[in-house]
């Protein structure tokens, strides 16, 4: 199998690996975004935003490859969406922003329109991802979000939490413990938190109803270019004074 697998330029601060194949077929297709790949047609070749030959090797081995995407849960934020997130915060200048699952940095390069990159805290699990972020200036803490104690400190905060197992709900009762009073959250969420049944659930909406948090749908397709359809909501709430 002839191929390639090299740098190729950035976009957004974040650096991407190409692999070009001559002629790949739908299960190397497949394959290739299990990985990582995303389809680019300008460069007529799969672009990774990390290397993808220890997936692809296992793939050889094995014949599964891991979707490490949706293991770790990493549905990044539309552009779109994350600017408008930034925006109804109202970052001012030099104001302190918290991004608990920052992913490739849509939100917090969102925020960083309004504040200084260094005035960005970034809490990222994946190890592959932290690099990127330190290189881009922004305040990098490589760790489990859930785990960090907490410190009011921060005007705002815009997250995208990883959904499973109810982690959108801890990620966003945790972070709440993050802000200053008056301090802003903007938070994205499955839809589940809005009619689920469990105690969490109910703990979590009677908190939205204390912060009378604003939480409306999104639309369907949101996350389409993430690879799920996944219905979500959009929360966002003031701490009061």
């Amino acid at each position: 199998m002839c191929g390639e697998n090299r740098k190729h330029g950035s976009e957004g601060g974040q650096g991407f690996l190409r692999v070009r194949l001559p002629y790949p077929t739908e299960a190397v297709d497949k394959a290739l975004k299990a990985a990582g790949g995303k389809w680019n047609r300008s460069a007529k070749a799969h672009l990774f935003t990390r290397d993808p030959r220890e997936a692809l090797g296992l793939a050889l081995e094995t014949g599964e490859v891991t979707d490490q995407k949706k293991a770790l849960q990493q549905f990044f934020t539309p552009p779109w969406l994350a600017r408008d997130m930034a925006q109804q915060s109202d970052i001012k200048p030099y104001d302190l922003v918290l991004d608990p699952g920052a992913g490739m940095g849509v939100l917090a390069y969102a925020a960083a329109l309004f504040t200084p990159h260094r005035c960005v805290t970034c809490y990222e699990i994946d190890a592959h991802l932290t690099p990127a972020l330190h290189q881009a200036g922004f305040c990098v803490r490589e760790q489990d979000f859930l785990a960090a104690q907490p410190e009011p400190i921060f005007d705002h905060c815009i997250m995208n939490p990883p959904f499973m197992k109810f982690q959108d709900m801890r990620f966003i009762l945790h972070a709440i413990r993050f802000l200053k009073p008056r301090g802003t959250l903007q938070a994205i969420a499955g839809a589940g938190v809005t009619f689920g049944s469990t105690k969490l659930h109910g703990q979590f909406r009677g908190t939205m109803d204390y912060y009378h948090a604003d939480i409306t749908p999104l639309p369907d397709d949101t996350f389409e270019d993430s690879g799920t359809c996944v219905n979500t909501v959009r929360i966002a709430l003031t701490m009061p004074a």
